[in-house]
């Protein structure tokens, strides 16, 4: 915790002394999210609406394949940033270089196109139910065994897992997943 976040009223006067203060830590970390939405949102809604509504002409697979390099950056950025303990300015500059590339809207919207170009109308319900599952699971999952997984393995083993993830996705958007508008 860093230093600012301790009061340093003389001993006598105060008890709590040696406890931080949490209504600046509260301030301080919604002041921090707040900027992280701003440099998350801006820079992915021109990807988004740029990409999104050229899809058609563009094809599919750079929809899903922009935003996995933006993931591979991302978290081989946030190694850097760990591993070199640096400040919020770089954490947030990463995520807007992670967001230029369209993060996870175009994979979704991606995703649904795909489902949209290659079932029958009587499946599409089905892959749609099983997509909307998958990234239910991959969303909540995650939330809920982070704080087991950080404490015993820190920052450093989960990021590399989600960049060979991510690697993994994109080699597979490049050699193995076929483009589904026939026009491109």
């Amino acid at each position: 915790m860093p230093v600012a976040y301790w009061q340093f009223p003389p001993p006598n006067q105060n008890p709590t002394q040696g406890r931080p203060d949490y209504n600046m830590v509260q301030h301080d970390a919604a002041s921090f999210h707040t900027k992280n939405s701003i440099v998350a949102l801006v820079p992915a809604l021109v990807t988004y609406v740029l990409l999104g509504s050229n899809c058609d002409i563009i094809g599919r697979r750079p929809l899903l394949l922009l935003p996995f390099v933006g993931k591979v950056v991302w978290y081989s950025l946030l190694l850097v940033i760990v591993s070199r303990d640096l400040s919020d300015g770089w954490l947030l500059g990463a995520h807007a270089i992670e967001s230029a590339f369209g993060s996870s809207g175009l994979v979704m919207l991606s995703a649904f196109s795909y489902i949209t170009d290659c079932t029958y109308e009587l499946r599409r319900t089905r892959a749609f139910l099983l997509t909307e599952g998958s990234v239910f699971l991959a969303r909540i999952l995650p939330v809920l065994a982070v704080g087991i997984w950080l404490r015993f393995y820190l920052y450093t083993v989960p990021l590399s897992v989600c960049l060979a993830l991510s690697m993994i996705a994109l080699v597979y958007v490049l050699f193995v997943q076929p483009e589904s508008v026939e026009s491109v």
